[in-house]
């Protein structure tokens, strides 16, 4: 897949605790390094790739 491939990652997808990070393929490692620097990353965790993370800020429906 190209560098540039939209990717989020979902971590506990609608609780209180929903979290997520979108970038691209190509420095996503490094961008999720550092978040998780901030605060801990960790499981339930959902990766998506592909053209549907585009939609992320369109379809933004759950604030805890």
């Amino acid at each position: 897949m190209e560098a540039k491939t939209p990717i989020a990652l979902v971590q506990q997808g609608t609780t209180s605790k929903h979290r997520v990070i979108t970038g691209v393929l190509g420095t996503f490692p490094q961008q999720v390094e550092e978040e998780g620097r901030r605060e801990a990353i960790h499981a339930p965790t959902l990766i998506i790739i592909g053209g549907v993370v585009s939609l992320h800020d369109t379809l933004e429906w759950f604030r805890p």
